[in-house]
């Protein structure tokens, strides 16, 4: 499928992949490889978008009825404990956990067709929202030492990179946005 290969601190790579889990149904689940060998590490359990922190957490989105939520997987893939609620109206996905492992930044659409790159805690509150809007707010990356995250945003009519950077990575203070890209056709 479509998942990013994450580098893991072991040197295996996590991912997600769908499987059908009987002639009817798909699910995606998540597998990490190691050389050659890969395994399966969730069963039937709908995860996409994982990352990978520094200690093996994984953070990943969930599909859940009607609805997506952000979720803590272990290493091993046995615990998940869902961090974000979802519903009708709030979908999310592309968790992305910053260096320091103690924030997430990722893409959230809410009711009124608002997308928005929010910056969560570990637990799941919201800290900071570093965009919002009706355009499509996507794929937050963290900057060196968090001082800022990289997302593409179609808010000019055409896709390109934005950055929000930090003052303070702690607080978010003195946080300022701008475009990095200019690109005719678009840029993710």
């Amino acid at each position: 499928s479509r998942s990013a290969n994450v580098p893991r601190a072991d040197g295996s790579l996590l991912y997600a992949q769908v499987d059908f889990v009987n002639p009817y149904q798909q699910r995606s689940d998540l597998w990490v490889q190691r050389g050659g060998r890969e395994r399966q590490i969730t069963f039937g359990q709908r995860l996409s978008s994982p990352d990978a922190r520094g200690d093996g957490e994984i953070v990943a989105a969930q599909i859940i009825p009607g609805a997506t939520r952000l979720v803590r997987v272990s290493p091993d893939g046995k615990r998940i404990v869902p961090i974000t609620t979802g519903s009708y109206d709030e979908q999310w996905t592309e968790p992305r956990w910053s260096h320091s492992g103690a924030r997430i930044a990722a893409s959230r659409w809410v009711r009124g067709n608002i997308s928005q790159i929010i910056i969560l805690d570990t637990l799941g509150r919201i800290v900071h929202i570093v965009s919002s809007g009706t355009s499509i707010e996507a794929t937050p990356s963290w900057l060196p030492g968090d001082a800022g995250v990289l997302y593409s945003s179609d808010r000019d009519g055409s896709a390109q990179i934005y950055v929000e950077r930090f003052d303070d990575p702690l607080t978010f203070a003195g946080a300022t946005t701008f475009r990095l890209s200019s690109a005719a056709t678009g840029l993710f």
